[in-house]
């Protein structure tokens, strides 16, 4: 899950785009406005779980880049509404935790990738981790988690909370493909 515009990860998204990975954009729009949410949720959950129970590696990503059309536009419906462009990274990281602690829920799945420094913290928050244990070094900056939490569907749940200025450009391959 990538709530990050940064240079580093466009790479990384482009990047495993071309390897194979699922790629789902995140309709931040409507995923963080309070009449379109649970909608948009909805279907987000629902596309990812087609794809994951085929075995497949999903990469769902708010932004491509620094550049990307989706940043200006929910500036401005943002401003439009009276929320505040900071509180974006707030509402898009909750959304994102709320998605991924059913997708956790309905499939089983024992680890995920969260790109974006206060997305990941928003993520966590959401999914119930107090405490995170690094069990594995993937790139430097990177590591791969052991979450703690109080609910046992989340302990033990493998985590990598990557800033968006982390990893090589073939770094979430390394984190799906490390055993």
């Amino acid at each position: 899950m990538s709530g990050s515009c940064s240079p580093v990860t466009e790479e990384q998204i482009q990047h495993d785009l071309q390897a194979g990975f699922v790629g789902i954009r995140v309709p931040i729009i409507e995923l963080i406005m309070s009449e379109t949410r649970e909608a948009a949720r909805v279907k987000l959950q629902l596309e990812a779980q087609q794809w994951l129970s085929q075995g497949k590696h999903v990469m769902m990503y708010s932004a491509t880049g620094p550049s990307d059309e989706s940043i200006e536009a929910m500036r401005k419906v943002l401003a439009a509404e009276g929320i505040r462009a900071e509180d974006s990274s707030r509402l898009l990281g909750m959304a994102l935790g709320s998605l991924a602690k059913e997708l956790v829920r309905q499939l089983g799945i024992k680890r995920i990738l969260i790109a974006g420094g206060d997305t990941s913290g928003y993520v966590t928050r959401e999914l119930g981790v107090y405490a995170i244990e690094c069990i594995a070094t993937l790139d430097p900056g990177g590591p791969l988690c052991s979450a703690y939490a109080n609910d046992p569907q989340f302990e033990g749940l493998e985590l990598v909370l990557k800033g968006g200025q982390v990893g090589t450009a073939n770094f979430f391959e390394k984190v799906a493909g490390y055993r």
